[in-house]
């Protein structure tokens, strides 16, 4: 049996290759190189058009996303996800019925204007590089058996008026970062039981049909009416999911928790119209 050879000359070396190794060996190359020069053309780019911290305002190198080393070090991170029963979770005793609910960070202090960055400022890369911090935490919890396996991701929906005023929905960019974070450490698309589990986002499960007004111009004790009856779920998209899963583990995505008002609202409507078990996240708590 005869073995073809390829002579392939590389900035490394020059040797002999089957097939499957010169494959392997061009692109592993291609990426190095082109890796290379998308560093190149990033440090390029900020010399004319030079990005700053959202927190302190200091001029960001072109390997720093959103936020300086010395800010992302001083996140006022939750830990949240090394405690069951943390303030979070308290916050819907007696209401809502839910596994977990997990926030990245404070509300609080200049790390507030991530949110405002994110939320109206157009900032979704951003929301999407502290969302996949916040899904390395989820990750942890699940691979620790303190959180059920995510079946699915659902951001908490705009109206529409809404999202076609500011353009995009914030929560789904956060979810696209979750999605990125849980897979560094999950083993995603494992097997149970025989069938292949992965993790997917659903735009489509939750539809906000009455348009209310923000909940931050709102107090506390009216933000709950002010959601009433405000979602309506998509009777389509549960079937679907049922098809594939008898009691799927949903995540409702949001930006920030506050009183819980339309997180309530949203997983109620879920746990009314079929069964399932949910779960919270959200980048930031600005909770009691």
């Amino acid at each position: 049996m005869y073995r073809f050879y390829f002579v392939i000359i590389l900035p490394e070396c020059v040797q002999k290759y089957s097939f499957i190794e010169t494959f392997i060996l061009i692109k592993h190359s291609y990426m190095k190189q082109a890796s290379t020069i998308k560093r190149a053309f990033s440090a390029m780019i900020s010399l004319f058009m030079p990005r700053f911290c959202i927190v302190c305002g200091r001029e960001l190198s072109y390997s720093e996303k959103g936020l300086c080393l010395y800010c992302l070090s001083g996140l006022p991170l939750t830990f949240f996800w090394d405690r069951i029963g943390n303030p979070a979770e308290q916050m819907f005793f007696g209401r809502v019925r839910i596994e977990r609910c997990c926030s990245l960070f404070f509300y609080r202090g200049d790390y507030k204007k991530c949110l405002y960055s994110i939320k109206y400022e157009g900032n979704v890369r951003l929301g999407e590089y502290l969302g996949n911090i916040l899904g390395r935490e989820l990750s942890k919890m699940v691979n620790a058996g303190t959180m059920p396996y995510i079946d699915y991701l659902v951001p908490v929906p705009l109206h529409w008026r809404k999202k076609w005023k500011r353009g995009y929905n914030q929560s789904e960019y956060i979810c696209k970062g979750i999605l990125k974070g849980l897979c560094g450490d999950l083993p995603h698309g494992r097997h149970l039981n025989d069938k292949p589990q992965t993790t997917e986002i659903c735009t489509k499960l939750i539809k906000r049909v009455k348009f209310t007004e923000s909940q931050t111009t709102i107090m506390h004790d009216a933000r709950w009416r002010n959601v009433e009856n405000a979602f309506k779920i998509n009777r389509n998209e549960v079937e679907k999911i049922l098809s594939g899963k008898k009691t799927p583990h949903i995540v409702l995505v949001d930006d920030v928790l506050t009183t819980g008002a339309t997180i309530e609202a949203c997983a109620a409507q879920l746990l009314n119209a079929f069964p399932c078990r949910i779960s919270i996240a959200t980048l930031a708590f600005a909770g009691g």
